[in-house]
């Protein structure tokens, strides 16, 4: 403006005045560019934030997702665990007393499994040989399917009460007598015995 007013009055060159002006506007734009990069860069920076704050809740989404799964693997494990059926002990299954799809309540007998590591043989004796077993005596037994070969035992139980012989095993005479269940543990490593195979059994004195 004073390099104008002197023009005007003579004192500067019109070349000078135009000079002036020339920097003037040169200078506006150059603050003009600057400050359209700085918006420019402040929108950049704002943008690659919304960027980033997008990307953490995809994050925190992803981490949800992945919780979710592994609890839903949990409970389908949890599930699958409560499924399956497992045996107390080692064994060859007897008895199956369900079929396949039938449904069933807690607590309900599904098999029979009989530990054939340490088969056991129950006989009865007279009341009057009672005195002549004991827990521990040696037995030898003779089963029938297998009458050359013995399987020696140690009696593992002796009643404490006495019983009619049971029919289902014993003669009419037999039935008639007193007699105490025995329960003995045979020795049989080929694995040859089999539940309910019948066996004579003679108590070693």
């Amino acid at each position: 403006e004073r390099t104008e007013r002197l023009a005007k009055e003579g004192v500067a060159p019109e070349t000078t005045l135009w000079n002036s002006e020339t920097m003037t506007k040169d200078l506006l734009a150059r603050y003009e560019a600057a400050e359209a990069g700085a918006l420019a860069s402040l929108l950049s920076a704002k943008a690659v934030e919304r960027q980033a704050m997008a990307g953490s809740v995809q994050v925190r989404v992803a981490e949800a997702m992945v919780a979710a799964g592994e609890a839903a693997l949990a409970r389908a494990k949890a599930t699958e665990a409560e499924c399956r059926i497992v045996a107390p002990r080692s064994g060859v299954v007897t008895r199956r007393a369900r079929e396949v799809g039938e449904v069933v309540l807690p607590g309900s007998e599904l098999f029979e499994v009989t530990d054939m590591s340490e088969p056991r043989v129950v006989f009865y004796v007279a009341n009057g040989d009672l005195g002549r077993v004991a827990v521990g005596a040696l037995v030898r037994a003779v089963a029938d399917a297998y009458p050359e070969m013995t399987f020696a035992g140690k009696v593992r139980r002796i009643s404490q009460e006495a019983e009619f012989t049971p029919r289902a095993i014993q003669t009419r005479s037999d039935r008639e007598r007193l007699v105490y269940e025995v329960e003995a543990t045979l020795e049989d490593p080929s694995g040859l015995l089999r539940p309910g195979m019948p066996v004579e059994v003679e108590v070693l004195n």
